[in-house]
């Protein structure tokens, strides 16, 4: 019954002949009400996939009636309340997914539950509590309970630290961006051989970045943006060759811009804005061809602009000011017009304005001077 238009509740009974369903898929529909208590009595079911409907109320405790499950998919529809301790009892879970729905209250998971499960999608929801909860789940790779939005609204709030049991798992994706999560990046993530995907921005984790980290060469993406953490970026972050998206902006990291991140080849998103970094632009950032944003604003950066940015062709974002950066960047003009004269780059900006301009810059869309923070002004 997937991806249909069917509207209305789902129904409170099922035929007899029914009952030993294994598999109930009415995902992407248009289905209201509340789930029934009564589908806990499917003794056989295995997946039970009813996602983005919009489904309200709360969830059946005799859900977690049903021992064979194996995947419940209840992501992106209006159900509230707490997830029931009943669900300890699906031992051969493997999947669960609440992502964007408006649950509630702690986790209630106890050692030795969910033996099994390999899947927890919680994010954009209204949970709370640390992720001791979660320490015992040896078999989880999808992992993802981040609010999503930034911060903007009211979402998740997992306070705490980050669980050194975690250094055992094998995650793929781990998401827990948009927290209140604290403490230190344990050293032992570095020993994760699958990961894909390292989202933490936005909670209040402390200390430097773990030079361990550089072992993960599976990994595509690091955002550890909007943090308290300081130190420098290790110079081993030049050997996750998979990388495409890092975010670092809004720490107080310091130090040189390490010239091994012009190894990072794939490469589309470098945002390090905000930060305390010094010292020059490592010419051999050209290498980063595949670049569409390089984000270096409001750090502490001397020296001239190297040349070898205009290897970039691929820019759609640079942002240089709010540094000691000098130098003319007519060089970064050529390519960067249409024949209409429209810039093929959306945003370049640096520190082009004012009287005391230290650089110069006549395709920069925003200039900007101390004299006219926060603001910046067209060329």
């Amino acid at each position: 019954l997937d991806f249909n238009i069917f509207s209305g509740s789902l129904p409170a009974t099922l035929p007899d002949n029914l009952q030993a369903l294994t598999y109930f898929g009415a995902k992407l529909n248009f289905l209201n009400g509340t789930i029934p208590s009564s589908y806990g009595r499917f003794a056989e079911l295995i997946v039970l996939d009813i996602e983005q409907n919009e489904l309200s109320g709360t969830l059946p405790p005799e859900l977690g009636n049903i021992s064979t499950l194996g995947y419940l998919g209840l992501g992106d529809n209006k159900i509230q309340g707490s997830i029931p301790p009943s669900f300890n009892n699906l031992s051969n879970l493997q999947g669960l997914s609440f992502a964007y729905c408006q649950l509630n209250g702690t986790v209630p998971f106890v050692e030795g539950s969910l033996p099994n499960l390999v899947l927890f999608y919680a994010n954009q929801n209204l949970l709370e509590g640390s992720l001791r909860p979660f320490r015992h789940l040896k078999n989880l790779k999808y992992f993802t309970i981040e609010s999503g939005d930034g911060g903007q609204t009211k979402g998740n709030y997992f306070t705490g630290p980050i669980p050194t049991e975690f250094c055992e798992f094998s995650f793929v994706n781990f998401g827990i961006g948009s927290n209140f999560l604290n403490g230190s990046i344990p050293e032992c993530l570095g020993n994760q051989k699958e990961i894909s995907a390292f989202a933490m921005s936005q909670n209040n984790l402390t200390g430097t970045l773990p030079s361990e980290l550089g072992l993960l060469t599976t990994l595509t993406l690091f955002d550890v943006s909007k943090n308290e953490l300081t130190g420098s970026i290790p110079t081993e972050f030049g050997l996750l060759t998979s990388l495409r998206l890092v975010g670092l902006y809004e720490n107080a990291f310091n130090g040189i811009l390490p010239t091994g991140l012009s190894n990072l080849t794939d490469l589309t998103l470098l945002a390090m804005n905000n930060n305390n970094l010094e010292g020059t632009i490592p010419r051999e950032f050209g290498r980063l061809e595949k670049l569409t944003s390089l984000q270096l604003n409001y750090n502490e950066l001397t020296g001239a602009i190297p040349t070898t940015l205009q290897r970039l062709t691929s820019l759609r974002a640079l942002t240089l000011e709010g540094n000691r950066l000098t130098g003319d960047l007519s060089f970064m003009c050529d390519g960067f017009y249409t024949p209409n004269y429209d810039h093929t780059i959306s945003i370049f900006s640096s520190d082009c304005g004012g009287l005391d301009a230290e650089t110069t810059c006549p395709c920069c869309t925003f200039c900007c001077s101390e004299e006219l923070q926060p603001f910046c002004q067209l060329p």
